[in-house]
């Protein structure tokens, strides 16, 4: 599917950045696409059968309105050039894209939901610079397609995790539908995170080894000691993993597994 909001920024780049003539046509692309976000949000909180019939009955309204202005405008902006005829470029080329959200409820006109559950990726990638192999990068990807689904879901991860490799052997084998009862359903909340990961074990080095030289230690350090060490103990997903350690080491490693055997089974299928 596409993307309403890289459509909208193109727009705004070509509002600020074009001829009067250019930025007028730009914000006017605006004012429709504020238009078709107010229209779907209407609905948002309603269940997806509901949400696409009042979609079609709606909000794809607004679409025809909105080709109907890029065909009546494209020739003028693409004689302007610049950022927007890209923007029209982009829009056009997307269009069918852009369009498919009103045919399936769950789907939402951008994928900003999306970017944010992988950022994380994103920043540790900056950290890491290599997964090693397309194994390990495919492996890592997985995992946080799993992970970060069952947050989005109101899934406790862990928990999640083991239950779907539970079944799985037994699915692969029978082909039937697993046990669907809620995975994870713990009163699953998102916990707060501790800034960095390292900092608990940071602050509790710096600590113990000042008291061990016999050296002050400065009241801040202290507190922040006492302050991470409340932080932890009141996250739940640290101490379900401190609980249950061992069982995640076996969990890990039938997932690698699982994997592997499934990349290998694709290699010889490709082969």
């Amino acid at each position: 599917m596409g993307c309403w909001a890289h459509v909208r920024r193109k727009f705004d780049v070509a509002r600020k950045a074009s001829s009067p003539g250019a930025a007028n046509i730009a914000r006017q692309g605006m004012e429709l696409i504020r238009e078709l976000y107010y229209l779907d949000n209407q609905e948002k909180e309603k269940p997806p059968d509901q949400r696409k019939r009042y979609r079609q009955e709606v909000v794809k309204s607004c679409l025809d309105k909105i080709r109907s202005w890029i065909n009546r405008n494209q020739v003028q902006a693409f004689s302007y050039g610049g950022l927007l005829s890209n923007a029209f470029t982009y829009i056009n080329n997307q269009w069918s894209k852009l369009t498919v959200f009103v045919e399936d409820g769950r789907l939402q006109l951008d994928n900003n939901n999306a970017e944010r559950h992988i950022r994380p990726i994103a920043t540790g990638r900056k950290v890491w610079l290599f997964a090693q192999s397309e194994a390990g990068a495919r492996a890592t990807a997985t995992w946080y397609s799993l992970v970060e689904t069952a947050r989005a879901n109101g899934l406790e991860p862990y928990w999640y995790l083991r239950k779907v490799f539970e079944e799985m052997p037994m699915y692969l084998r029978d082909r039937k539908p697993v046990n669907d009862e809620d995975p994870g359903k713990q009163d699953y909340k998102e916990e707060e995170p501790i800034e960095r990961s390292d900092e608990l074990e940071k602050h509790s080095k710096k600590v113990y080894a000042l008291e061990k030289e016999l050296k002050p230690v400065e009241v801040e350090d202290k507190k922040r000691l006492q302050q991470l060490k409340e932080k932890a103990a009141s996250n739940q997903s640290i101490q379900n993993f401190l609980k249950v350690q061992v069982d995640y080491v076996e969990l890990m490693t039938k997932v690698n597994k699982c994997i592997e055997a499934e990349l290998t089974s694709k290699k010889s299928q490709n082969e």
